[in-house]
């Protein structure tokens, strides 16, 4: 499936719009590649946009101050994404997006989504959209640490995100899971039985 088909896809989930509408937005996307362990934006910043990740797994970390950060969720491939603190607060960003696998993005600065929405009125819906889609991801995956011990969490990871098991490098589960590499073994290895 091409680019323009994932993101028609996602868009027509939302609501229905014409191909022409639909060109014309994705014209104004300016597609972007990360390798597995590069940053897409960095903690401090106040540069909104809106990203649509076409392939790959991205992490995001939330920066606590005095350098310590920690993995606090997740974005799937074909699902679009934004920094709500910068959208709705206007403030500098607590948070830094990683690219955990090598990463296909589409990206659109804040301005020219404004100019699109008022271009065309279906797209109101995917912004408002995504901000809710944004908001229940990060209850999602804050309701899943918070799951007894992490024996537990492992288990409730692997029903709802199984991709994510089987996709992504042991330390980024450990690290999301708050335990080390070798517990997370021990955890799987009796997972198994």
């Amino acid at each position: 499936m091409d680019t323009f088909q994932r993101f028609s896809n996602y868009c027509n989930q939302l609501g229905n719009f014409s191909y022409v509408d639909l060109i014309a937005v994705f014209r104004q996307l300016k597609p972007l590649h990360l390798k597995a362990g590069e940053y897409l934006s960095d903690c401090g910043h106040k540069k909104y946009q809106i990203g649509f990740l076409e392939e790959g797994i991205m992490g995001v970390r939330v920066c606590c101050g005095r350098g310590d950060e920690h993995l606090q969720h997740f974005i799937m491939s074909s699902s679009c994404f934004t920094d709500l603190e910068c959208r709705e607060f206007n403030k500098a960003s607590t948070y830094r997006y990683q690219a955990l696998k090598d990463c296909d993005i589409l990206t659109l600065p804040i301005d020219k989504a404004h100019q699109l929405v008022r271009q065309y009125s279906g797209m109101w819906l995917v912004y408002e959209q995504l901000r809710h889609d944004s908001l229940l991801r990060m209850i999602s995956y804050y309701d899943l640490l918070h799951q007894g011990d992490a024996a537990n969490r492992y288990c409730c990871m692997v029903e709802l995100f199984p991709e994510l098991i089987y996709q992504l490098p042991m330390k980024y589960i450990a690290e999301f899971l708050g335990i080390t590499p070798p517990s997370l073994s021990r955890i799987r290895r009796s997972y198994a039985h």
